[in-house]
């Protein structure tokens, strides 16, 4: 097998796992709570147990990538997201802890965003 085939292949792995991976995120959205937020299925998703500061817990909702943005303490980007968006969007709350976007700024320690949001 030639270098050219050798590449080929691996961006085929790499596209299929990627793939395989947003379905199982997408299916993941639809769970039950029982189901969705057990140990072993977020490990399954995730690779870890969602704790109350990683932004998956917004996943599959309109406040994900500002929960991303977030993380990273991205103020001005959160602020460019949430433009336009009525109250009763920003102030949803994940499944899991029932905390809405401001509170999951502050276990982030990001108190730009939390400044944006407020």
């Amino acid at each position: 097998m030639d270098m050219r085939n050798k590449l080929i292949l691996i961006a085929a792995v790499v596209f299929l796992v990627v793939y395989a991976t947003n379905n199982q995120k997408k299916r993941w959205v639809k769970e039950s709570y029982e189901i969705k937020y057990s140990k072993d299925r977020e490990k399954a998703i995730w690779g870890h147990v969602l704790r109350g500061d990683d932004p998956a817990l917004f996943y599959g909702t309109p406040l994900y990538e500002a929960a991303e943005a977030i993380t990273k303490h991205n103020s001005d980007k959160v602020s460019k997201l949430l433009q336009g968006k009525p109250l009763s969007v920003i102030n949803l709350q994940d499944e899991k802890f029932l905390q809405p976007l401001n509170i999951f700024a502050i276990r982030n320690q990001d108190f730009n965003s939390l400044k944006v949001l407020t």
